[in-house]
């Protein structure tokens, strides 16, 4: 009862993560509005209150000058090394050696996710921040098509890891009928329904997103949108979040099961019978990429996610531009560490797995040997 109190109320901490990538880009835009308003609550009517003007210009300027400067140039090294990275990961899973392991198509669409959420949501930054020019400022076309694209890759890398989490259940359970399941031709269906439900599920994104003046590409404010969309980050954050931790401690049971029936094994033939199978290594390997993918997901998303429940809850509170320009600055750090995550994958995997690096070397010299015959 305890772990469950615990596993729901870490969860709300991440409640709102999807909405912080449209949120931060309001905080940022809204701040001369903000200062606006600042300077006429002090008093402010074009003279009298230099000095408070003063104040408010003088320190919101280095963060937004600073934060130009880390868009530009963080994100863009995020960008590429996240190219490669999910690139990599997908030329990696899919060879013919991994493509008859079920988890390697899961690990595989979840790049694919993180791929297309780098392109809608990192690119079209870095494009904004070295040119200026915001196109989701003047083109509704273009507007909703990035929230539709940002909703259904962030929904489909979820949806996925949680696929991956209980596909390792099912290979470590007890029952036959179960490991049964963990099958490619499972792992096809599992696919076309998780992509069939992301990508009709967020046809209603670009529906209710419109331009509105200053504060660019938003939901529509005086309808019942804003709720939907706070229940729906509420359901697509605490719930892969707890699906995740939940099957991540069933296969670590499931493997302590396993390592005590060895043990007590009544002959040295009963447990060689047991640690003999063919797919056994490739197996255990998945394993550990699932869990330490879970919990890169779960460290590099903690701050984000507060920023973004921290902006969700004080979204209707009046902020200086000073307030205004350090939620928008820790906003932005937020974002980078949770890109980060999405960059580093093909790194981390490389290094906790044998059987990925075995892999990697192998497509690397089979593509060698292709360019030069």
């Amino acid at each position: 009862m305890h772990l469950l109190v615990w596993i729901i109320n870490f969860a709300l901490l991440f409640s709102n993560l999807h909405g912080l990538d449209e949120t931060c880009r309001h905080i940022q835009t809204t701040e001369n509005e903000e200062c606006k308003k600042s300077c006429m609550q002090s008093g402010y009517h074009g003279g009298g209150s230099t000095s408070t003007t003063t104040r408010i210009t003088t320190t919101a300027s280095p963060l937004v000058s600073i934060q130009n400067l880390i868009t530009q140039y963080t994100f863009l090294v995020i960008f590429i090394l996240g190219n490669i990275s999910n690139l990599a990961n997908i030329s990696v899973f899919l060879q013919k050696s991994l493509r008859t392991n079920a988890c390697s198509w899961y690990f595989a669409c979840v790049s694919l996710g993180h791929l297309v959420f780098l392109y809608f949501g990192c690119f079209t930054r870095i494009i904004t921040a070295w040119s200026g020019y915001d196109l989701s400022r003047t083109s509704i076309i273009y507007c909703r098509i990035r929230i539709y694209f940002l909703t259904v890759s962030l929904l489909t890398a979820r949806c996925f890891l949680c696929f991956i989490s209980i596909d390792r259940w099912m290979v470590t359970s007890r029952q036959h009928a179960i490991r049964q399941l963990s099958t490619t031709k499972t792992a096809r269906w599992f696919i076309l329904i998780g992509l069939g439900f992301c990508i009709l599920f967020s046809i209603n994104f670009p529906i209710w997103y419109h331009i509105e003046g200053t504060r660019g590409c938003i939901g529509a404010p005086d309808t019942f949108y804003p709720l939907f969309y706070t229940i729906y980050n509420l359901v697509i954050t605490i719930g892969p979040f707890i699906i995740m931790i939940l099957f991540s401690l069933l296969v670590l049971n499931n493997l302590r099961r396993k390592q005590r029936r060895q043990v007590s094994g009544s002959t040295p033939a009963a447990v060689t019978t047991i640690t003999r199978q063919p797919y056994q290594r490739k197996d255990v390997q998945f394993i550990k990429l699932c869990l330490i993918q879970v919990l890169l997901y779960i460290v590099c998303n903690t701050f984000y996610a507060y920023n973004a429940t921290y902006a969700f809850v004080t979204q209707t509170n009046v902020k200086t531009a000073e307030r205004a320009a350090l939620d928008s600055f820790l906003s932005t750090i937020g974002l980078i560490i949770s890109y980060f995550y999405m960059a580093i994958t093909f790194f981390l995997y490389t290094l906790v797995s044998n059987t990925f690096r075995k892999e990697c070397k192998a497509a690397i010299k089979r593509f060698t040997q292709c360019r030069y015959q």
